[in-house]
Protein backbone atom coordinates (compact mmCIF):
# COMPACT_ATOMS: atom_id res chain seq x y z
CA UNK A 1 0.00 0.00 0.00
CA UNK A 2 1.45 2.73 -1.10
CA UNK A 3 1.54 5.27 1.61
CA UNK A 4 -0.01 9.24 1.50
CA UNK A 5 2.34 12.02 0.14
CA UNK A 6 2.49 15.11 2.29
CA UNK A 7 1.05 18.10 0.89
CA UNK A 8 3.78 20.83 -0.37
CA UNK A 9 3.58 24.35 -1.60
CA UNK A 10 3.88 22.62 -4.98
CA UNK A 11 1.06 20.35 -5.16
CA UNK A 12 -1.30 22.72 -3.61
CA UNK A 13 -0.28 24.88 -6.96
CA UNK A 14 -0.58 21.93 -8.95
CA UNK A 15 -4.26 21.46 -7.48
CA UNK A 16 -5.07 24.93 -7.39
CA UNK A 17 -5.84 25.47 -11.58
CA UNK A 18 -8.40 22.53 -11.12
CA UNK A 19 -10.10 24.08 -8.05
CA UNK A 20 -10.18 27.73 -9.64
CA UNK A 21 -11.68 25.90 -13.15
CA UNK A 22 -14.53 24.08 -10.98
CA UNK A 23 -15.18 26.94 -9.66
CA UNK A 24 -15.73 29.07 -12.82
CA UNK A 25 -17.78 26.44 -14.14
CA UNK A 26 -20.18 26.74 -11.62
CA UNK A 27 -19.72 30.30 -11.85
CA UNK A 28 -20.55 30.73 -15.39
CA UNK A 29 -23.79 28.18 -15.00
CA UNK A 30 -25.07 30.62 -12.61
CA UNK A 31 -24.49 33.65 -14.48
CA UNK A 32 -25.92 31.98 -18.16
CA UNK A 33 -28.89 30.74 -15.47
CA UNK A 34 -28.97 34.50 -14.61
CA UNK A 35 -28.15 35.37 -18.11
CA UNK A 36 -31.73 33.55 -19.44
CA UNK A 37 -33.81 34.86 -16.49
CA UNK A 38 -32.79 38.29 -16.66
CA UNK A 39 -33.09 37.87 -20.80
CA UNK A 40 -36.21 36.43 -20.82
CA UNK A 41 -37.38 39.31 -18.36
CA UNK A 42 -35.99 42.08 -20.40
CA UNK A 43 -37.78 40.80 -23.40
CA UNK A 44 -41.00 41.00 -21.77
CA UNK A 45 -40.04 44.17 -20.97
CA UNK A 46 -39.13 45.66 -24.45
CA UNK A 47 -42.64 44.67 -25.55
CA UNK A 48 -43.55 48.35 -24.74
CA UNK A 49 -43.60 51.13 -27.21
CA UNK A 50 -43.81 54.48 -25.90
CA UNK A 51 -46.12 57.18 -28.53
CA UNK A 52 -45.06 60.89 -27.60
CA UNK A 53 -47.61 63.35 -28.97
CA UNK A 54 -46.51 67.22 -28.31
CA UNK A 55 -50.02 68.24 -28.36
CA UNK A 56 -53.61 66.89 -27.71
CA UNK A 57 -53.98 63.22 -28.51
CA UNK A 58 -57.36 63.21 -29.16
CA UNK A 59 -56.75 65.61 -32.32
CA UNK A 60 -54.28 62.80 -33.38
CA UNK A 61 -56.39 60.41 -34.60
CA UNK A 62 -53.53 58.53 -36.59
CA UNK A 63 -50.95 58.22 -33.02
CA UNK A 64 -54.31 56.20 -31.89
CA UNK A 65 -54.49 54.03 -34.62
CA UNK A 66 -51.02 53.59 -33.93
CA UNK A 67 -51.55 52.69 -30.50
CA UNK A 68 -54.08 50.10 -31.66
CA UNK A 69 -52.32 48.42 -34.21
CA UNK A 70 -49.08 48.02 -31.40
CA UNK A 71 -51.76 46.56 -28.91
CA UNK A 72 -53.59 43.91 -31.36
CA UNK A 73 -49.75 42.47 -31.94
CA UNK A 74 -48.87 41.85 -28.32
CA UNK A 75 -47.41 45.85 -27.56
CA UNK A 76 -48.22 47.57 -24.21
CA UNK A 77 -48.33 50.81 -25.31
CA UNK A 78 -47.76 54.25 -23.20
CA UNK A 79 -49.31 57.32 -24.95
CA UNK A 80 -47.60 60.67 -24.06
CA UNK A 81 -49.56 63.66 -24.69
CA UNK A 82 -52.34 66.32 -23.75
CA UNK A 83 -55.19 64.48 -22.78
CA UNK A 84 -58.11 67.07 -23.63
CA UNK A 85 -60.42 66.11 -26.26
CA UNK A 86 -61.86 62.96 -25.99
CA UNK A 87 -60.20 59.88 -27.46
CA UNK A 88 -61.44 56.91 -29.68
CA UNK A 89 -63.35 54.21 -27.46
CA UNK A 90 -61.27 51.91 -28.66
CA UNK A 91 -57.78 53.33 -27.14
CA UNK A 92 -59.96 54.01 -23.77
CA UNK A 93 -61.10 50.12 -23.60
CA UNK A 94 -58.15 48.84 -24.29
CA UNK A 95 -55.90 47.45 -21.35
CA UNK A 96 -52.78 47.35 -23.27
CA UNK A 97 -52.76 50.92 -23.38
CA UNK A 98 -52.12 53.76 -21.05
CA UNK A 99 -52.13 57.60 -21.15
CA UNK A 100 -49.02 59.78 -19.64
CA UNK A 101 -51.13 62.93 -19.62
CA UNK A 102 -49.17 66.44 -20.10
CA UNK A 103 -50.14 69.41 -18.51
CA UNK A 104 -50.96 72.17 -21.55
CA UNK A 105 -48.92 75.19 -21.57
CA UNK A 106 -51.33 78.49 -21.34
CA UNK A 107 -51.88 79.82 -24.91
CA UNK A 108 -51.35 82.56 -26.81
CA UNK A 109 -53.46 85.31 -28.48
CA UNK A 110 -52.97 84.91 -32.16
CA UNK A 111 -52.56 88.48 -32.57
CA UNK A 112 -49.18 88.95 -30.61
CA UNK A 113 -45.92 90.56 -32.12
CA UNK A 114 -42.66 88.45 -33.11
CA UNK A 115 -41.13 89.69 -29.62
CA UNK A 116 -43.66 88.47 -27.79
CA UNK A 117 -43.72 85.37 -29.49
CA UNK A 118 -40.53 84.32 -29.61
CA UNK A 119 -40.71 84.93 -25.79
CA UNK A 120 -43.72 82.86 -25.39
CA UNK A 121 -42.26 79.99 -27.55
CA UNK A 122 -39.14 79.85 -25.58
CA UNK A 123 -40.92 79.81 -21.69
CA UNK A 124 -42.94 76.83 -23.76
CA UNK A 125 -39.90 74.98 -24.94
CA UNK A 126 -38.59 75.07 -21.48
CA UNK A 127 -41.83 74.13 -19.74
CA UNK A 128 -41.89 70.93 -22.36
CA UNK A 129 -38.59 69.81 -22.04
CA UNK A 130 -38.73 69.70 -17.99
CA UNK A 131 -42.20 67.65 -18.72
CA UNK A 132 -40.83 65.37 -21.28
CA UNK A 133 -37.51 64.62 -19.49
CA UNK A 134 -39.45 63.43 -16.54
CA UNK A 135 -42.44 61.53 -18.12
CA UNK A 136 -40.28 59.88 -19.95
CA UNK A 137 -37.11 58.79 -17.62
CA UNK A 138 -39.54 58.19 -14.79
CA UNK A 139 -43.25 57.47 -15.53
CA UNK A 140 -43.26 55.06 -17.91
CA UNK A 141 -41.48 51.43 -18.34
CA UNK A 142 -38.42 50.93 -20.35
CA UNK A 143 -39.91 50.59 -24.01
CA UNK A 144 -38.36 48.67 -27.20
CA UNK A 145 -39.26 51.96 -29.11
CA UNK A 146 -39.93 55.59 -29.07
CA UNK A 147 -42.32 56.63 -31.69
CA UNK A 148 -42.38 60.52 -32.02
CA UNK A 149 -45.03 62.54 -34.23
CA UNK A 150 -43.14 65.00 -35.74
CA UNK A 151 -44.38 68.28 -36.07
CA UNK A 152 -43.85 69.47 -33.84
CA UNK A 153 -39.90 69.42 -34.11
CA UNK A 154 -39.06 71.55 -30.60
CA UNK A 155 -38.10 70.26 -28.72
CA UNK A 156 -39.72 67.50 -28.56
CA UNK A 157 -36.96 65.34 -31.16
CA UNK A 158 -33.85 66.39 -29.10
CA UNK A 159 -35.53 65.03 -25.89
CA UNK A 160 -36.70 61.76 -27.03
CA UNK A 161 -33.31 61.39 -28.54
CA UNK A 162 -31.36 61.93 -25.30
CA UNK A 163 -33.69 59.89 -23.68
CA UNK A 164 -33.11 56.61 -26.07
CA UNK A 165 -29.11 56.97 -25.24
CA UNK A 166 -30.17 57.24 -21.22
CA UNK A 167 -32.72 54.61 -21.54
CA UNK A 168 -31.09 52.14 -24.26
CA UNK A 169 -34.00 52.20 -26.73
CA UNK A 170 -34.91 53.48 -30.77
CA UNK A 171 -36.10 56.22 -31.84
CA UNK A 172 -38.85 56.14 -34.49
CA UNK A 173 -40.08 59.46 -36.10
CA UNK A 174 -43.42 59.42 -37.61
CA UNK A 175 -43.22 62.03 -40.32
CA UNK A 176 -46.55 64.13 -40.43
CA UNK A 177 -45.36 66.90 -42.18
CA UNK A 178 -42.34 69.31 -41.72
CA UNK A 179 -42.41 71.39 -38.20
CA UNK A 180 -40.03 74.25 -40.10
CA UNK A 181 -42.29 74.54 -43.12
CA UNK A 182 -45.46 75.28 -40.69
CA UNK A 183 -43.03 77.95 -38.30
CA UNK A 184 -42.52 79.19 -41.85
CA UNK A 185 -46.11 80.27 -42.68
CA UNK A 186 -46.31 82.50 -39.45
CA UNK A 187 -42.30 84.12 -39.19
CA UNK A 188 -41.78 83.49 -43.08
CA UNK A 189 -39.39 81.92 -45.29
CA UNK A 190 -36.58 84.12 -45.17
CA UNK A 191 -36.85 84.17 -40.91
CA UNK A 192 -33.38 83.02 -39.10
CA UNK A 193 -35.90 81.56 -36.64
CA UNK A 194 -37.15 79.21 -39.46
CA UNK A 195 -33.45 78.16 -40.76
CA UNK A 196 -32.94 77.52 -37.19
CA UNK A 197 -35.86 75.31 -36.74
CA UNK A 198 -34.90 73.52 -40.00
CA UNK A 199 -31.21 72.72 -39.56
CA UNK A 200 -32.42 70.99 -36.42
CA UNK A 201 -34.97 69.38 -37.32
CA UNK A 202 -32.97 67.97 -40.32
CA UNK A 203 -29.94 67.07 -37.49
CA UNK A 204 -32.37 65.38 -35.48
CA UNK A 205 -34.35 63.48 -38.12
CA UNK A 206 -31.00 61.71 -38.84
CA UNK A 207 -30.69 60.19 -35.71
CA UNK A 208 -33.86 58.15 -35.94
CA UNK A 209 -33.11 54.57 -35.95
CA UNK A 210 -36.29 53.96 -38.26
CA UNK A 211 -38.94 56.69 -39.97
CA UNK A 212 -42.76 56.58 -41.13
CA UNK A 213 -44.01 58.71 -43.48
CA UNK A 214 -47.43 59.83 -45.23
CA UNK A 215 -46.56 59.93 -48.53
CA UNK A 216 -43.82 58.44 -51.00
CA UNK A 217 -43.23 62.11 -52.07
CA UNK A 218 -42.27 62.66 -48.82
CA UNK A 219 -39.92 59.66 -48.36
CA UNK A 220 -38.14 60.42 -51.49
CA UNK A 221 -37.39 64.10 -50.07
CA UNK A 222 -36.01 62.82 -46.77
CA UNK A 223 -33.89 60.12 -48.26
CA UNK A 224 -32.69 62.67 -50.83
CA UNK A 225 -33.03 66.36 -49.65
CA UNK A 226 -32.36 65.47 -45.75
CA UNK A 227 -30.02 63.06 -46.15
CA UNK A 228 -31.75 60.25 -44.07
CA UNK A 229 -30.53 57.11 -44.69
CA UNK A 230 -32.15 54.94 -42.00
CA UNK A 231 -35.08 53.00 -43.15
CA UNK A 232 -38.36 54.73 -44.27
CA UNK A 233 -41.63 53.18 -44.55
CA UNK A 234 -44.66 55.22 -46.22
CA UNK A 235 -47.69 54.36 -44.25
CA UNK A 236 -50.61 56.20 -46.38
CA UNK A 237 -53.36 56.93 -43.72
CA UNK A 238 -56.56 54.67 -43.95
CA UNK A 239 -59.80 54.65 -42.03
CA UNK A 240 -60.42 52.39 -40.02
CA UNK A 241 -62.71 48.84 -40.54
CA UNK A 242 -65.48 50.34 -38.45
CA UNK A 243 -65.49 53.26 -40.75
CA UNK A 244 -68.37 53.14 -43.25
CA UNK A 245 -71.13 54.39 -45.22
CA UNK A 246 -74.71 54.21 -43.19
CA UNK A 247 -77.38 52.92 -44.52
CA UNK A 248 -80.89 55.12 -45.33
CA UNK A 249 -82.16 53.69 -41.79
CA UNK A 250 -79.06 54.54 -40.05
CA UNK A 251 -78.34 57.56 -41.89
CA UNK A 252 -82.05 58.60 -40.30
CA UNK A 253 -81.58 57.62 -36.72
CA UNK A 254 -78.13 59.46 -36.71
CA UNK A 255 -80.06 62.38 -38.21
CA UNK A 256 -82.80 62.51 -35.74
CA UNK A 257 -79.98 61.83 -32.43
CA UNK A 258 -78.26 65.26 -34.36
CA UNK A 259 -80.82 67.42 -34.71
CA UNK A 260 -82.23 66.69 -30.92
CA UNK A 261 -78.45 67.57 -29.56
CA UNK A 262 -76.49 70.68 -29.01
CA UNK A 263 -73.95 69.14 -30.87
CA UNK A 264 -74.57 72.20 -33.75
CA UNK A 265 -73.96 75.61 -33.10
CA UNK A 266 -76.54 76.62 -35.02
CA UNK A 267 -80.33 75.17 -35.60
CA UNK A 268 -81.19 73.50 -39.05
CA UNK A 269 -83.96 74.96 -40.87
CA UNK A 270 -87.08 72.54 -40.41
CA UNK A 271 -87.41 71.60 -44.00
CA UNK A 272 -84.03 70.13 -43.81
CA UNK A 273 -84.88 68.14 -41.02
CA UNK A 274 -88.10 66.74 -42.21
CA UNK A 275 -86.37 65.42 -45.44
CA UNK A 276 -83.22 64.08 -43.60
CA UNK A 277 -85.54 62.62 -40.70
CA UNK A 278 -88.13 60.42 -43.84
CA UNK A 279 -86.57 57.32 -44.81
CA UNK A 280 -89.01 57.84 -47.98
CA UNK A 281 -88.96 61.74 -49.13
CA UNK A 282 -88.03 63.10 -52.06
CA UNK A 283 -90.07 66.61 -51.73
CA UNK A 284 -91.35 69.35 -49.03
CA UNK A 285 -92.62 72.46 -48.29
CA UNK A 286 -90.03 75.14 -47.02
CA UNK A 287 -90.60 78.27 -44.64
CA UNK A 288 -91.27 80.66 -48.31
CA UNK A 289 -94.10 77.91 -48.84
CA UNK A 290 -91.94 76.53 -51.76
CA UNK A 291 -91.59 72.61 -52.91
CA UNK A 292 -87.61 71.64 -51.93
CA UNK A 293 -86.55 68.65 -51.94
CA UNK A 294 -84.07 66.25 -50.36
CA UNK A 295 -80.70 68.71 -49.44
CA UNK A 296 -77.23 67.75 -50.57
CA UNK A 297 -74.89 67.25 -47.11
CA UNK A 298 -71.51 68.99 -47.67
CA UNK A 299 -69.37 68.09 -44.61
CA UNK A 300 -65.72 69.57 -44.23
CA UNK A 301 -63.06 69.26 -41.00
CA UNK A 302 -61.12 71.64 -40.17
CA UNK A 303 -58.43 72.87 -37.29
CA UNK A 304 -59.37 76.51 -37.87
CA UNK A 305 -55.73 77.30 -38.33
CA UNK A 306 -54.39 79.64 -41.11
CA UNK A 307 -53.44 76.55 -43.51
CA UNK A 308 -57.22 76.35 -44.16
CA UNK A 309 -59.66 79.06 -45.95
CA UNK A 310 -62.54 78.46 -44.73
CA UNK A 311 -63.65 82.30 -46.44
CA UNK A 312 -62.85 80.14 -50.29
CA UNK A 313 -65.48 77.53 -49.57
CA UNK A 314 -67.73 80.20 -48.27
CA UNK A 315 -67.73 82.30 -51.08
CA UNK A 316 -68.28 79.04 -53.60
CA UNK A 317 -70.97 78.51 -51.52
CA UNK A 318 -72.53 82.25 -52.08
CA UNK A 319 -71.50 81.85 -55.60
CA UNK A 320 -73.81 78.47 -55.64
CA UNK A 321 -76.57 80.05 -53.96
CA UNK A 322 -76.30 82.95 -56.18
CA UNK A 323 -76.44 80.73 -59.69
CA UNK A 324 -78.85 77.92 -58.53
CA UNK A 325 -81.56 80.00 -56.42
CA UNK A 326 -84.25 80.06 -58.70
CA UNK A 327 -83.35 76.73 -60.76
CA UNK A 328 -84.62 73.47 -58.81
CA UNK A 329 -82.70 71.57 -60.93
CA UNK A 330 -79.86 71.98 -57.98
CA UNK A 331 -80.82 70.95 -54.35
CA UNK A 332 -80.48 73.07 -50.93
CA UNK A 333 -76.95 72.55 -49.77
CA UNK A 334 -76.68 72.10 -45.68
CA UNK A 335 -73.14 72.60 -44.75
CA UNK A 336 -71.62 70.88 -41.78
CA UNK A 337 -68.30 72.05 -40.45
CA UNK A 338 -66.53 70.21 -37.79
CA UNK A 339 -64.06 70.72 -35.81
CA UNK A 340 -62.44 73.48 -32.63
CA UNK A 341 -59.52 76.12 -32.86
CA UNK A 342 -58.30 79.47 -32.81
CA UNK A 343 -60.40 81.09 -36.17
CA UNK A 344 -63.36 79.42 -34.94
CA UNK A 345 -65.37 82.15 -33.75
CA UNK A 346 -64.68 84.74 -36.07
CA UNK A 347 -66.39 82.29 -38.66
CA UNK A 348 -69.28 81.69 -36.77
CA UNK A 349 -70.04 85.45 -36.38
CA UNK A 350 -69.70 85.77 -40.15
CA UNK A 351 -72.31 83.37 -40.77
CA UNK A 352 -74.41 83.30 -38.09
CA UNK A 353 -77.19 86.41 -39.51
CA UNK A 354 -76.22 84.86 -43.21
CA UNK A 355 -79.31 84.09 -45.01
CA UNK A 356 -78.77 82.53 -48.39
CA UNK A 357 -82.24 80.97 -50.08
CA UNK A 358 -80.32 77.41 -51.02
CA UNK A 359 -77.59 76.89 -48.25
CA UNK A 360 -77.40 76.95 -44.74
CA UNK A 361 -74.33 76.20 -43.19
CA UNK A 362 -73.58 75.57 -39.15
CA UNK A 363 -70.31 74.22 -37.17
CA UNK A 364 -70.51 71.43 -34.93
CA UNK A 365 -68.19 69.28 -32.37
CA UNK A 366 -68.85 65.34 -32.53
CA UNK A 367 -67.99 63.17 -30.38
CA UNK A 368 -65.63 60.51 -31.91
CA UNK A 369 -68.29 57.82 -32.71
CA UNK A 370 -70.81 60.21 -33.97
CA UNK A 371 -68.03 61.81 -36.36
CA UNK A 372 -67.60 58.87 -38.44
CA UNK A 373 -71.63 58.42 -38.57
CA UNK A 374 -71.92 62.03 -39.74
CA UNK A 375 -69.02 61.33 -42.78
CA UNK A 376 -71.18 58.21 -43.45
CA UNK A 377 -74.32 59.89 -43.40
CA UNK A 378 -73.33 63.09 -45.69
CA UNK A 379 -73.06 62.94 -49.83
CA UNK A 380 -70.22 65.29 -50.42
CA UNK A 381 -66.91 66.32 -48.14
CA UNK A 382 -64.14 69.31 -48.72
CA UNK A 383 -60.85 69.47 -47.71
CA UNK A 384 -59.50 72.88 -47.36
CA UNK A 385 -55.89 71.75 -46.50
CA UNK A 386 -53.25 73.67 -47.89
CA UNK A 387 -50.35 71.78 -47.21
CA UNK A 388 -47.42 73.63 -45.51
CA UNK A 389 -44.21 71.55 -47.10
CA UNK A 390 -46.79 70.34 -50.15
CA UNK A 391 -45.24 66.61 -48.86
CA UNK A 392 -48.24 65.58 -46.40
CA UNK A 393 -51.96 64.61 -46.45
CA UNK A 394 -55.02 65.41 -44.57
CA UNK A 395 -56.65 62.74 -42.71
CA UNK A 396 -60.17 64.50 -42.34
CA UNK A 397 -60.16 63.33 -46.74
CA UNK A 398 -58.61 59.65 -45.43
CA UNK A 399 -61.64 59.57 -43.19
CA UNK A 400 -64.18 60.81 -45.53
CA UNK A 401 -63.06 57.91 -48.44
CA UNK A 402 -63.38 55.29 -45.70
CA UNK A 403 -67.14 56.17 -45.23
CA UNK A 404 -67.77 55.95 -49.21
CA UNK A 405 -67.79 59.99 -49.37
CA UNK A 406 -65.97 61.64 -52.03
CA UNK A 407 -63.98 64.68 -51.50
CA UNK A 408 -63.88 67.95 -53.29
CA UNK A 409 -60.04 69.29 -51.99
CA UNK A 410 -58.05 71.87 -52.15
CA UNK A 411 -55.46 71.28 -54.50
CA UNK A 412 -50.79 70.82 -53.74
CA UNK A 413 -48.26 69.07 -54.97
CA UNK A 414 -49.02 65.42 -53.41
CA UNK A 415 -52.53 65.46 -53.11
CA UNK A 416 -53.33 62.93 -56.34
CA UNK A 417 -51.66 60.55 -54.34
CA UNK A 418 -55.30 60.65 -52.40
CA UNK A 419 -57.78 62.13 -54.24
CA UNK A 420 -58.17 60.99 -58.03
CA UNK A 421 -59.80 63.73 -60.37
CA UNK A 422 -62.83 62.17 -61.57
CA UNK A 423 -62.53 59.08 -59.97
CA UNK A 424 -63.31 59.64 -56.11
CA UNK A 425 -63.47 63.61 -55.94
CA UNK A 426 -62.02 66.27 -57.70
CA UNK A 427 -59.51 69.31 -57.00
CA UNK A 428 -59.27 72.91 -56.94
CA UNK A 429 -57.70 75.93 -56.41
CA UNK A 430 -60.10 78.68 -56.47
CA UNK A 431 -63.90 79.55 -55.45
CA UNK A 432 -65.22 79.42 -58.72
CA UNK A 433 -63.79 76.27 -59.79
CA UNK A 434 -64.79 74.42 -56.40
CA UNK A 435 -68.19 76.45 -57.50
CA UNK A 436 -68.84 74.54 -60.72
CA UNK A 437 -67.54 71.12 -59.20
CA UNK A 438 -69.93 71.32 -56.75
CA UNK A 439 -72.95 72.21 -59.41
CA UNK A 440 -71.49 69.77 -61.53
CA UNK A 441 -72.19 67.14 -58.49
CA UNK A 442 -75.63 69.00 -57.40
CA UNK A 443 -76.70 69.06 -60.53
CA UNK A 444 -80.45 66.27 -61.21
CA UNK A 445 -79.02 64.82 -57.42
CA UNK A 446 -82.43 64.70 -56.75
CA UNK A 447 -82.86 62.13 -59.49
CA UNK A 448 -79.63 60.08 -58.70
CA UNK A 449 -77.66 61.94 -60.55
CA UNK A 450 -74.78 59.65 -61.94
CA UNK A 451 -71.81 61.92 -60.95
CA UNK A 452 -71.97 61.71 -57.70
CA UNK A 453 -72.97 57.95 -57.60
CA UNK A 454 -69.70 57.23 -59.57
CA UNK A 455 -67.52 59.13 -57.32
CA UNK A 456 -69.33 57.35 -54.52
CA UNK A 457 -68.27 53.96 -55.86
CA UNK A 458 -64.35 55.17 -56.14
CA UNK A 459 -64.44 56.37 -52.99
CA UNK A 460 -65.94 53.15 -51.84
CA UNK A 461 -62.93 51.64 -53.08
CA UNK A 462 -60.27 53.45 -51.14
CA UNK A 463 -61.34 50.74 -48.43
CA UNK A 464 -59.51 47.88 -50.11
CA UNK A 465 -57.14 48.31 -47.76
CA UNK A 466 -57.80 49.08 -44.38
CA UNK A 467 -55.58 50.62 -41.71
CA UNK A 468 -55.11 47.24 -40.11
CA UNK A 469 -54.41 45.51 -42.70
CA UNK A 470 -51.87 48.34 -43.86
CA UNK A 471 -50.15 48.86 -40.69
CA UNK A 472 -49.77 44.97 -40.16
CA UNK A 473 -48.16 44.55 -43.99
CA UNK A 474 -45.58 47.73 -43.96
CA UNK A 475 -44.62 48.64 -40.10
CA UNK A 476 -44.80 45.84 -37.89
CA UNK A 477 -42.52 43.75 -40.39
CA UNK A 478 -40.40 46.97 -39.66
CA UNK A 479 -40.47 47.32 -35.98
CA UNK A 480 -39.40 43.68 -35.78
CA UNK A 481 -36.69 43.16 -38.17
CA UNK A 482 -32.70 43.69 -36.41
CA UNK A 483 -31.46 46.88 -37.01
CA UNK A 484 -28.71 46.58 -38.73
CA UNK A 485 -25.10 48.18 -37.57
CA UNK A 486 -23.22 51.05 -39.69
Amino acid sequence: MESEKPITEKSIETLAPEIVNNDHVEKKVTEEEDSSSSSSSESEKLKNVVLVVLGDIGRSARMQYHALSLASNGYHVDIVGQNETALKQQVLDSPDISIADLTTFPPLSTDTNTIVFTLYAFLKIIYQIVQLIVTLCFTVDRPKYIIVQNPPSIPVLAIVKIVCAIRRTEMIIDWHNYGYSILAMRLGEDSSLVKIAKDYEKYFGQMASKNICVTDKMAKDLSKNWGIKKPIVTLHDKAPKSYKKLSTLESVEFWTELFSSEQLKRKVPDSYIHMLETVNGTKTIDQNGRSVGKPLVLTTGTSWTADEDLYLMLNSLKQYNEETKNDDRYPNLLVIITGKGPMQQEFEKTIEYLVLEKVFITTAWLSPENYPRLLGSADLGVSLHKSSSGLDLPMKIVDMFGCGLPVLSYKFNCIEELVKPGVNGEVFESSEELTKQLKVIAENYLDNGNVLRNLQIGAEEFKSVSWEENWDQLVLPMLESKQKKD
